[in-house]
């Protein structure tokens, strides 16, 4: 997980990696990553997820990417 910075810096909070690491440490798919955004935790409270809200916005988009990288392992 990342942070954008409001200069539209990524600022890796966890460090960048370790999950891919552990993913392929473990024999297992690494799905991706999810911004910590503000937008992901207000659609959460509000009760409209980000998907449906801002569907071409970047939250969005991270877990369009991930629910594909799934749907793959279910091929």
């Amino acid at each position: 997980s990342y942070f954008t910075a409001p200069g539209g810096e990524r600022v890796e909070i966890f460090g960048h990696g370790g999950g891919a690491s552990e993913a392929a440490r473990q024999g297992t798919s690494f799905l991706g990553e999810i911004p910590l955004f503000t937008e992901i935790r207000e659609g959460g409270d509000a009760g409209l997820p980000v998907v449906i809200k801002d569907p071409e916005g970047i939250p969005a988009q991270a877990f369009g990417k991930i629910a594909a990288e799934l749907r793959g392992t279910m091929d």
